[in-house]
């Protein structure tokens, strides 16, 4: 991964030093986002109540060329949280016994195309497009139970190949036919269990280390001084490959219960958000040089 993005860096210089209209920048940037964990299995459950969550990419650089004033490229290293909850209710009284919860933290490696306004004006607009190779650096999905839950059936998709005596589940607890489980009356308060984690000793209870995302973006680009310019953008990231590990996929795929089979639903995330950055123009920016 590394390796890719030094090359392309190499690769964007030459191409730089190829074009006489070709201008390089460098920036940093600092993104507020709205995450989502894209489940359909969960998010058709009555059960999981979906909370929004608002995160941060503390910070993103940025190393670019325009070849001209309408196109160029762009590579950025961007540290990214996200954060989402389900609160989880009975199904007698409505009441909340628990939550899932997801906290994960990735390095993306975007390569943009940048299409811009084709003028000289110092506001101008431009759109962003492009695969993203994400990093997960941290990972770990935690169910977490605060009240009894007596006579209730808790569908836990993520563990529904693996049988009620191979989890961390309370003493007492059924696996029903339909893959969910009936949980006894005597579970402890603040019983707590990490459902997957990053880099876990049975890859079935792990994350996936790598994963293919798109990213698009809409913003305007701002000429402050000769050879800095602020850019401010609305940008989407979605992941096209289930953070899930294979094995679990596969066990879930493979199961010789149809019902277990119809549990399976492809995993992702999701960002939207607003994204600000500040960069350096080598050879300064465009309205300055009219």
């Amino acid at each position: 991964m590394k390796r890719t993005v030094i090359l392309f860096s190499v690769l964007l210089v030459a191409s730089g030093m190829a074009y006489s209209q070709a201008k390089l920048h460098v920036g940093a940037s600092t993104t507020v986002n709205a995450t989502f964990i894209l489940d359909e299995g969960l998010n058709t459950n009555p059960q999981y109540v979906k909370v929004t969550s608002v995160n941060y990419a503390p910070i993103g650089m940025s190393f670019g060329v325009d070849f001209n004033n309408s196109f160029g490229l762009q590579v950025e290293s961007i540290l990214t949280f996200y954060e989402q909850a389900y609160n989880i209710y009975e199904t007698l009284n409505n009441t909340q016994i628990g939550e899932l919860k997801f906290d994960l933290q990735y390095l993306h490696f975007p390569v943009l195309f940048k299409f811009m306004s084709d003028n000289n004006n110092k506001a101008r607009a431009h759109f962003l497009v492009g695969p993203q190779l994400s990093y997960l650096l941290q990972g770990q999905e935690t169910l977490r139970l605060f009240q009894s839950a007596a006579n209730q059936n808790l569908a836990v998709p993520d563990l529904v190949s693996l049988g009620a005596g191979d989890t961390e589940l309370p003493v007492g607890t059924v696996q029903n036919a339909d893959g969910s489980f009936l949980l006894p009356g005597t579970i402890p308060q603040d019983f707590q269990s990490d459902l997957l984690v990053k880099n876990a000793s049975d890859q079935i209870n792990a994350f996936r280390n790598q994963e293919i995302h798109i990213v698009t973006g809409f913003g305007v680009d701002i000429d402050l001084t000769k050879d800095i310019y602020l850019s401010m953008l609305v940008k989407a990231d979605y992941g096209f490959t289930d953070m899930r590990n294979g094995d679990l996929i596969d066990g879930l795929k493979n199961s010789a219960q149809s019902t277990i089979q119809e549990l399976y639903k492809k995993r992702a995330n999701l960002a939207i958000g607003a994204q600000i950055s500040v960069s350096y123009m080598f050879g300064g920016t465009r309205s300055f040089l009219r």
